[in-house]
This record gives structure tokens, sequence and C-alpha cells, in this order.
């Protein structure tokens, strides 16, 4: 994975919003598709620079919530703690 300048500023805005689902995450990284945001929040979870939990939504079924790692706290150099 080649994290682009994108994905460090994905990684920062969500360190200080704690945890976001796609949604807000396509808003903040300016993603151009539902498929392209999906797709390259997968990536990320896999390199273990979020997490991703599910939960429950009662208009939706399970939605995907992400969370930034301490190896993608470590990737900006934050001084941000991520959540547990």
């Amino acid at each position: 994975l080649i994290i682009q300048e994108r994905d460090k500023r994905l990684i920062r805005e969500l360190l200080v919003m704690r945890v976001a689902d796609r949604l807000q995450l396509e808003v903040v990284a300016q993603f151009a598709s539902k498929s392209r945001s999906s797709e390259r929040l997968l990536r990320l979870t896999k390199a273990g620079y979020l997490r991703r939990v599910f939960i429950g939504s009662h208009a939706k079924g399970l939605r995907a919530i992400y969370a930034v790692t301490p190896k993608g706290a470590a990737l900006v150099a934050s001084t941000i703690t991520p959540p547990r």
C-alpha cells in the first residue's frame, strides 16, 4: 500500500473526530465515489492504519465505523491518542 497525502489527511482528521462512518470520511478525504472510498478505507484497514467495527443502525442494518490505530497515529506523527 502506497500512502497518499489524502490518506494522511484522512487519518489526521479522523484522530480529531475519534470515530466516523464512510459518508463522513468521504467528505473529509474528498472521495469522488462510494466505491473508491470503500476500497481505500478497506485497504487502510487491512494495512493496520484504521480499525473498523460494525454497529447496528435502525434504518440500514449494520454500518461500519472507523477509528485510527496506533500505527495510523504514528504514520502522521500525532500526539493525539487513538481511541481504544
